[in-house]
């Protein structure tokens, strides 16, 4: 996945809050990961969900052709 393209995206649009629960050495390795990427766990995660819904539409699409 091509992180410079994933922070880019993130919050092009309007934003909603939401919590998720993840086990406390996933969450320090993915802000550690942010953290040398030069983002944060917020933008990031924002544009993985964004790129993950586009890879599933375009499976979906694929998969219907």
């Amino acid at each position: 996945m091509n992180m410079e393209k994933v922070i880019q995206s993130a919050h092009l649009g309007e934003t909603k809050t939401f919590s998720i629960r993840v086990q406390v050495t996933i969450l320090d390795a993915f802000k550690k990961a942010c953290e040398e990427n030069g983002s944060n766990a917020s933008r990031t995660l924002e544009a993985l969900m964004e790129e993950y819904v586009a890879e599933t539409e375009r499976k979906n699409q694929n998969d219907c052709d």
